[in-house]
Protein backbone atom coordinates (compact mmCIF):
# COMPACT_ATOMS: atom_id res chain seq x y z
CA UNK A 1 0.00 0.00 0.00
CA UNK A 2 1.62 3.16 -0.93
CA UNK A 3 1.16 6.91 -0.69
CA UNK A 4 0.35 8.87 -4.03
CA UNK A 5 3.34 9.97 -5.63
CA UNK A 6 5.21 12.94 -4.05
CA UNK A 7 8.27 12.81 -6.59
CA UNK A 8 8.28 12.04 -10.72
CA UNK A 9 11.45 10.95 -11.94
CA UNK A 10 12.80 9.11 -15.24
CA UNK A 11 15.18 8.87 -17.59
CA UNK A 12 16.74 12.20 -18.96
CA UNK A 13 18.79 13.08 -22.05
CA UNK A 14 21.43 15.81 -20.94
CA UNK A 15 23.29 17.76 -23.50
CA UNK A 16 26.47 20.44 -23.65
CA UNK A 17 24.16 23.57 -23.25
CA UNK A 18 23.66 25.39 -26.70
CA UNK A 19 23.24 21.90 -27.86
CA UNK A 20 20.54 22.59 -30.64
CA UNK A 21 20.81 19.45 -32.71
CA UNK A 22 19.46 16.80 -29.66
CA UNK A 23 15.79 17.54 -28.19
CA UNK A 24 14.99 14.33 -26.75
CA UNK A 25 15.45 10.60 -26.71
CA UNK A 26 14.64 10.61 -30.55
CA UNK A 27 17.56 12.63 -31.61
CA UNK A 28 20.14 10.40 -30.16
CA UNK A 29 20.26 7.96 -33.46
CA UNK A 30 24.03 9.11 -34.96
CA UNK A 31 24.87 10.34 -31.73
CA UNK A 32 27.74 8.59 -28.74
CA UNK A 33 25.75 8.82 -25.25
CA UNK A 34 27.11 8.18 -22.35
CA UNK A 35 25.54 6.48 -19.45
CA UNK A 36 27.06 4.70 -16.13
CA UNK A 37 28.57 1.52 -16.17
CA UNK A 38 25.74 -1.09 -14.87
CA UNK A 39 23.00 1.38 -14.79
CA UNK A 40 19.75 0.75 -16.10
CA UNK A 41 19.75 3.32 -18.79
CA UNK A 42 21.89 1.72 -20.84
CA UNK A 43 19.84 -1.16 -20.80
CA UNK A 44 16.69 1.38 -21.87
CA UNK A 45 19.03 2.82 -24.65
CA UNK A 46 19.53 -0.78 -26.04
CA UNK A 47 15.95 -1.32 -25.88
CA UNK A 48 15.36 1.72 -28.32
CA UNK A 49 14.04 0.39 -31.71
CA UNK A 50 16.87 2.62 -32.98
CA UNK A 51 19.67 1.48 -30.22
CA UNK A 52 21.84 -0.22 -33.04
CA UNK A 53 22.16 3.61 -34.47
CA UNK A 54 23.47 4.69 -31.06
CA UNK A 55 27.21 5.10 -29.96
CA UNK A 56 26.18 3.53 -26.48
CA UNK A 57 29.72 4.55 -24.40
CA UNK A 58 29.98 3.12 -20.55
CA UNK A 59 31.61 5.15 -18.04
CA UNK A 60 32.17 4.51 -14.37
CA UNK A 61 32.64 8.03 -13.73
CA UNK A 62 32.68 11.96 -15.26
CA UNK A 63 30.51 11.32 -17.99
CA UNK A 64 28.93 14.70 -17.38
CA UNK A 65 32.32 16.07 -17.74
CA UNK A 66 32.62 14.66 -21.09
CA UNK A 67 29.26 15.70 -22.57
CA UNK A 68 30.26 19.62 -21.34
CA UNK A 69 33.68 19.43 -23.09
CA UNK A 70 32.34 17.51 -25.97
CA UNK A 71 33.70 14.03 -26.26
CA UNK A 72 30.30 12.46 -26.05
CA UNK A 73 27.08 13.91 -27.67
CA UNK A 74 24.61 13.05 -24.61
CA UNK A 75 24.41 11.61 -21.38
CA UNK A 76 21.12 10.02 -19.82
CA UNK A 77 20.43 9.25 -16.06
CA UNK A 78 17.61 10.00 -13.85
CA UNK A 79 16.19 13.59 -14.48
CA UNK A 80 16.92 14.17 -10.02
CA UNK A 81 20.44 13.62 -10.53
CA UNK A 82 20.45 15.11 -14.01
CA UNK A 83 19.24 18.43 -12.10
CA UNK A 84 21.36 18.13 -9.47
CA UNK A 85 24.51 18.13 -11.60
CA UNK A 86 23.19 21.17 -13.45
CA UNK A 87 22.60 22.76 -9.94
CA UNK A 88 25.62 22.04 -8.21
CA UNK A 89 28.48 21.60 -10.86
CA UNK A 90 29.91 24.76 -12.72
CA UNK A 91 29.76 22.75 -16.22
CA UNK A 92 27.70 24.10 -19.29
CA UNK A 93 25.35 21.26 -19.25
CA UNK A 94 21.18 21.38 -20.04
CA UNK A 95 17.86 18.92 -19.91
CA UNK A 96 16.94 17.57 -23.28
CA UNK A 97 13.66 17.29 -23.60
CA UNK A 98 11.00 15.48 -21.69
CA UNK A 99 11.83 11.88 -19.58
CA UNK A 100 11.55 9.02 -21.74
CA UNK A 101 10.67 6.39 -18.86
CA UNK A 102 8.50 6.92 -16.09
CA UNK A 103 9.34 6.36 -12.30
CA UNK A 104 7.82 7.98 -8.92
CA UNK A 105 7.99 7.68 -5.50
CA UNK A 106 5.31 7.05 -2.91
CA UNK A 107 5.44 6.27 0.55
CA UNK A 108 4.91 2.44 1.41
CA UNK A 109 2.66 1.17 4.50
CA UNK A 110 1.06 -1.77 5.65
CA UNK A 111 -1.84 -3.12 4.69
CA UNK A 112 -3.75 -2.91 7.96
CA UNK A 113 -6.22 -0.78 9.42
CA UNK A 114 -3.60 1.21 11.11
CA UNK A 115 -1.67 1.35 8.36
CA UNK A 116 -4.01 2.61 6.12
CA UNK A 117 -4.64 5.38 8.53
CA UNK A 118 -1.51 6.08 8.60
CA UNK A 119 -1.60 6.24 4.88
CA UNK A 120 -4.38 8.40 4.80
CA UNK A 121 -2.86 11.14 6.98
CA UNK A 122 0.38 11.51 5.02
CA UNK A 123 -2.07 11.39 1.59
CA UNK A 124 -3.84 14.37 2.94
CA UNK A 125 -0.33 15.98 4.15
CA UNK A 126 1.27 15.37 0.48
CA UNK A 127 -2.39 16.89 -0.79
CA UNK A 128 -1.68 20.36 0.95
CA UNK A 129 1.75 20.59 0.35
CA UNK A 130 1.35 20.37 -3.20
CA UNK A 131 -1.73 22.79 -3.42
CA UNK A 132 -0.21 25.78 -1.36
CA UNK A 133 2.87 25.15 -3.58
CA UNK A 134 5.57 24.21 -0.23
CA UNK A 135 6.23 20.84 -2.53
CA UNK A 136 7.26 23.02 -5.53
CA UNK A 137 9.59 25.03 -3.43
CA UNK A 138 11.01 22.31 -1.84
CA UNK A 139 12.20 20.88 -4.75
CA UNK A 140 13.35 23.77 -6.43
CA UNK A 141 15.09 24.82 -3.62
CA UNK A 142 17.07 21.31 -3.07
CA UNK A 143 16.69 20.32 -6.52
CA UNK A 144 16.74 23.17 -8.97
CA UNK A 145 13.54 22.08 -10.76
CA UNK A 146 10.08 20.84 -9.97
CA UNK A 147 9.87 17.41 -9.06
CA UNK A 148 6.93 16.75 -7.85
CA UNK A 149 4.45 17.04 -10.60
CA UNK A 150 4.58 14.41 -14.05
Amino acid sequence: MFTQPYVYDGAQVVVKKGNDEIHGVEDLKGKSVAVNLGSNYESLLRELPYADQIDIRTYESNLEQDTALGRVDAFVMDRISASQIIKDKPLPLALAGPTFSSISNAYPFRDTEEGRALRDQVDQAITKLRENGTLKSISESWFGTDITTP
